[in-house]
């Protein structure tokens, strides 16, 4: 029978400042490994071992907001990882597991975390990047980019015109495009996430892991975490904002029920129709 960490919620977060001097360290080893890939990454042939880019990143206890929630507060600091937020674990895993499969090029249509990511990524492993981005982009990211070596692109007003650019550039045979969060390889790299608070908690699942939600990858990242550890029964709180972006919320609200669909039943395009690894169903909430 496994043990629970009584009230226990572990937060995902890359916040570092709000509560400087107030939390007490309980892992803070950096570490970068190796891991072994499972499939081949699209167009291009299965590696034997797949080089971390990310570090090992601490698990913090915040005294302060767990004095006001009545519980154990742990915090997960993604903030201390090279390329500045979780991003890095998912995509360092997909760059690093095609370039030794023989990708040559990196193409990328963020003008944040994911960009950086990507830009980081390609540094890292000595592979050309191109990063392309709106007009509506900071000249600040733009500049964050190129000091990584990215060839900055930048196309159209809107992120969905320097994605298309982005996807044409990948056409190249030698090139491999590089989503944001809506790719396997990048769910499967995040997923470490949840292996580290594991280890960290020594195998006892905390009540909940509470999360931001954007395009679904740290998400779906968790979750996939969970059920590799077997935490299946810890609850996952989903956060975001209010407007266009709520994609999660919106059926969520509506009394529709969102279903984790395992990899063997999903299929080439099946994030357009759900919710990216998600079967999102009517009829009550799971």
């Amino acid at each position: 029978m496994e043990s629970r960490t009584h009230g226990a919620f572990v937060s995902v977060s890359n916040y570092s400042k709000a509560y400087r001097g107030r939390t007490k360290i309980l892992c803070c080893k950096m570490t970068y490994e190796e891991s072994v890939a499972t499939e081949a990454v699209d167009g291009f042939a299965k590696p034997a071992k797949v080089k971390r880019l990310h570090v090992r990143t601490p698990l913090v206890l915040n005294e302060k907001m767990s004095s006001i929630l009545g519980e154990e507060v742990l915090l997960k600091l993604e903030n201390t990882q090279p390329s500045g937020s979780f991003k890095i674990r998912g995509i360092g895993y997909m760059c690093a597991k095609a370039k030794q499969a023989g990708a040559r090029r990196f193409v990328s249509s963020s003008g944040g975390n994911a960009g950086a990511a990507v830009a980081h990524a390609g540094k890292m492993l000595g592979v050309e990047t191109v990063v392309c981005v709106p007009t509506t982009t900071p000249a600040f990211m733009r500049k964050k980019l190129e000091s990584l070596g990215a060839d900055v692109v930048v196309e159209g007003s809107e992120w969905k015109h320097a994605d298309r650019l982005a996807k044409e550039l990948s056409a190249d045979p030698l090139s491999i495009y590089v989503p944001p969060f809506d790719h396997e390889d990048i769910w499967e790299g995040g997923s470490s996430i949840v292996q580290e608070v594991y280890e960290d908690l020594g195998g006892r699942p905390p009540a909940a892991i509470g999360l931001s939600v954007g395009g679904g990858g740290l998400l779906l990242s968790v979750c996939r975490g969970l059920e590799k550890v077997g935490w299946q029964n810890t609850s996952v709180l989903a956060a975001e904002t209010e407007g266009k972006a709520n994609r999660l919320a919106l059926p969520v609200d509506q009394a529709y029920s969102i279903r984790m669909i395992p990899a063997s039943e999903r299929v080439p395009g099946m994030s357009r129709r759900g919710f990216f690894g998600c079967d999102i169903e009517k009829g009550g909430i799971s």
